[in-house]
This record gives C-alpha cells, sequence and structure tokens, in this order.
C-alpha cells in the first residue's frame, strides 16, 4: 500500500554545551518528516493551507568540571570558572504552509541548567559558590524556508529567520545575584539566521543535509554570545511504508518507519563582555546521532534519537559536551 505524507515539524535543538563562559542557547529549524531526518534540517515544505503543531524535548549532559578541579584552579589564580551538569529544553513548535514551497515556522522554548557553579578565592581561600538552577521560558525563533528546486527525488531549500529576545534575562542565583547572560533563558538579543538544506532519495533510503548560522548580536548585560553555525548530515532508511516524492504529499492512513544515523556539529565564537572576548569560551562539537522516526496515521509523527560526541573542541576550561537524548511528538493538520 502507498502513503503519501504530509511533511510535519520537529525543530532543531542543537545545544552547545560548553559550561564555563559559553551559552547553551538553542537554534531552531523546520523538520520535513519524509526523510527521516530527525535534527537535520530537510527541505520538504508543508502544503499551502497546512499547519504542523508539536512538542519537542531535549536533554544534554556535560562531562563536567568537579569540585576538585574547580578549587584548583582556583587556587592557582584562574577563578570565576563555570561548570553546569545539564541542560533540558521542553519546546512547542508551529509551523504553517503559505504555499506549497514557502513554509513559516516557530518555536518557543522552556529551559532548565541544573547546577551552576562557580569558583573564586575570597580572603585568599579557594571557595565553589552553588549558583544553583536557571529556568524560564527563552527566545522565540521564527524561520522561514523557501523550497527552490524540486525534480524527482531532489529538493532544495534556503532557510532565513530571526531569533526573537522573549526570553527571561534577569533571573536570579541562589546567591542573590543575577545569573550571568549565558546562563539566562533568554539572551536579549536580535539575531538573523540563514542556511540552505537539501536531500537526495533513492529508494528507501534518503540523505539530508543542512547549514544554519545564526549571527549573534549584543544582548543583556553587554553580551555577545557569540555567533553559531550548526552542520549536520543523515542517512535515513525506510523499513517499513512507502512515501511519494515530495511535491505532492498528503495525509496517510498508514504507518511508515525510518531508521535514522545522524552527523550533528556545531561551531560557536567567542562570547563577549563590553566588546571583551572571554578566553574559556568557543566550542565546536559534533555528536554521532543513531535514531528512529515514526510517521503514523492522520498525520502523527514521533522520533527519538541519542547523541555521543564524536569531536570535542573547546577553547579554554570549560565543561565538556557529554551525551545527548531528544524526543518529538506532533501531528499535521
Amino acid at each position: 500500500m502507498r502513503i503519501k505524507i504530509i511533511p510535519s515539524l520537529a525543530f532543531t535543538l542543537c545545544f552547545n554545551l560548553a559550561g564555563t563562559a559559553q551559552a547553551t542557547h538553542p537554534s531552531a529549524g523546520i523538520q520535513g518528516r519524509q526523510s527521516g531526518a530527525i535534527k537535520t534540517i530537510s527541505p520538504a515544505t508543508l502544503q499551502a493551507g497546512r499547519w504542523v503543531a508539536g512538542l519537542s524535548f531535549d536533554y544534554a549532559e556535560s562531562d563536567t568540571i568537579s569540585d576538585s578541579e574547580l578549587l584548583a584552579l582556583a587556587e592557582r589564580g584562574i577563578s570565576h570558572v563555570h561548570s553546569a551538569d545539564s541542560i533540558s529544553t521542553v519546546s512547542v513548535n508551529l509551523a504553517y504552509g503559505i504555499t506549497d514551497n514557502f513554509t513559516l515556522s516557530v518555536q518557543l522554548p522552556y529551559l532548565n541548567r541544573d547546577n551552576v557553579r562557580e569558583n573564586h578565592l575570597h580572603a585568599g581561600e579557594a571557595e565553589i559558590e552553588r549558583l544553583g538552577d536557571s529556568q524560564g521560558i527563552g527566545d522565540l525563533t521564527v524561520l522561514g524556508q523557501y523550497r527552490f528546486f524540486s525534480h524527482d527525488e531532489s529538493l532544495a531549500a534556503l532557510l532565513l529567520g530571526i531569533k526573537l529576545p522573549t526570553g527571561s534575562t534577569h533571573k536570579i542565583n541562589a546567591t542573590g545575584e543575577r545569573f550571568d547572560t549565558e546562563f539566562q533563558p533568554g539572551s536579549g538579543s536580535v539575531d538573523p539566521l540563514f542556511g540552505i538544506a537539501a536531500k537526495q532519495s533513492w529508494g528507501p533510503n534518503s540523505l539530508t543535509g543542512s547549514l544554519l548560522y545564526t549571527i549573534a548580536t549584543e544582548g543583556a548585560q553587554h553580551t555577545d554570545l557569540g555567533d553559531r553555525f550548526d552542520y549536520s548530515l543523515a542517512y535515513a532508511y525506510r523499513i517499513k511504508g512507502i512515501v511519494d516524492n515530495d511535491e505532492s504529499p498528503d495525509i496517510g492512513s498508514g504507518t511508515a518507519v525510518d531508521l535514522v544515523l545522524e552527523l550533528n556539529g556545531t561551531w560557536r565564537d567567542q562570547e563577549k563582555v563590553d566588546g571583551e572576548a572571554d578566553p574559556n569560551s568557543g566550542v565546536n562539537v559534533v555528536y554521532l546521532s543513531p535514531g528512529i522516526s515514526v510517521i503514523g496515521a492522520q498525520g502523527w509523527f514521533g522520533s527519538l534519537s541519542a547523541g555521543i560526541p564524536v569531536i570535542k573542541n573547546v577553547r579554554g576550561i570549560q565543561d565538556d559536551p557529554g551525551s545527548r537524548v531528544f524526543l518529538s511528538l506532533g501531528k499535521s493538520f
């Protein structure tokens, strides 16, 4: 039985897990569900008049700097080094097909950073301040996706968007002081995004690639969190179901299941405060992410992937990126 599936939405939540002076604000992208790619942005667009609504959850651990290491750094005169255990994000995602070739999508996240700590010297003694958790609504991302090429089983689309400062930038830590901007739910900055996505299919196989660049501007507390470049490549193999080409998708009554293997990379520039670069910021990390994607009857979809960092290049003294888990659920209508 042939199954026709409308593309659905799972916003990309690519986290930069550097801990010391590196912000962990997510970037977003629309995800077409025909190819099976989970975190890689697909060039597939929604049909005109179609909606997709969904929720996604991303949990990412850090290979943290231990308390003993923080104390040793402070004794050597290296103070104000931060560490955090993990970051988790729940996002509300919505997309609308303005035309068959142009889709507009939005993402609003709720973020939680767990167990933020900082070292310092007090009266000549090395100490650790336990700043607690930082949580709240994050910045809203709006992304437009224009599919400019569609031939046989090949697709390509341009990406253009903006991140708006809807998130809180005044969260208070356990010591009664304001968190630095890197640990706030919001950045306070207006950041443009641009990129490209492409896909090639052959039989049950598909290969999807995407590039998305975010230009960071100065936000709260005179902080520029650093430009960000997300790059991903996904291979998917359909083990159940058949999907028509992406030019005329529709809601079907069957089920399709894809096995997915992705490389998800993020490069982030150094953070600047009052125009001065922080030497303990900036990162390039690549995750190997196996997963599974399921498209059910009546437009329901879900996906699950786990990421293991295979390349970890951080500047200065920071937490190393750890493993992460991504889950999404939604419906097209």
